[in-house]
């Protein structure tokens, strides 16, 4: 699993009161809060693709797998910085 911020947020979003947040933080297990099967995409997979992927599901990052085994990890950032050097 991962643990993003849109995952923390939510989890202080259900917090009734500051004392409830602040306890958020100290008490609650990581399994309680994070994604458990976060998006993921195929090594040789199109760019465009990770991007369409990336904006129909509303994700940030898609984790590369192959085989089954996390080899990395695709974000937007990635893509926009490769489109900004001009690599692709």
């Amino acid at each position: 699993g991962v643990v993003s911020t849109t995952d923390i947020l939510n989890r202080i979003a259900e917090a009734g009161n500051t004392e409830e947040r602040a306890r958020i933080f100290q008490q609650t297990d990581v399994r309680d809060i994070m994604t458990a099967r976060p998006r993921t995409i195929e090594p040789d997979a199109d760019v465009l693709d990770a991007a369409k992927h990336m904006l129909y599901l509303e994700v940030r990052r898609l984790f590369v797998e192959l085989d089954g085994k996390l080899i990395g990890v695709i974000s937007q950032t990635d893509i926009v910085g490769a489109l900004a050097a001009r690599k692709l």
